[in-house]
């Protein structure tokens, strides 16, 4: 799914606020995901994008470090899934038909 944002141009900003460009590391307390602002958002911007949606610190550093999803548990995938999928579902104006099953599968 991000090979595809990334071949259509609208691979999501996952290693710095997508708003302040301020580096993610594991010390923010708080991230955020705007699909509007198209990507991660730190806590001193989220207040500027209310279609946020907070996600762990876990899910966070997977997603600035995507070689990591590879050990990533399920939790982990089924939260940044979920995220896709709204983030697919913004940008298409609808939710895409595949979503239900994808969202429904427990192992990888």
């Amino acid at each position: 799914q991000l090979s595809l944002l990334q071949q259509i141009g609208l691979q999501p900003v996952l290693d710095k606020c997508a708003n302040c460009r301020c580096g993610y590391d594991s010390n923010w307390h708080q991230v955020y995901f705007s699909s509007f602002g198209n990507g991660l958002v730190c806590r001193d911007c989220e207040a500027n994008f209310a279609d946020k949606l907070r996600i762990s610190g876990q899910s966070a550093a997977h997603l600035s470090n995507l070689k990591s999803l590879t050990g990533a548990n399920d939790k982990i995938i089924n939260e940044i899934e979920k995220l896709l999928t709204y983030h697919f579902t913004e940008i298409l104006h609808r939710r895409p038909r595949m979503a239900k099953y994808i969202l429904k599968c427990k192992t990888y």
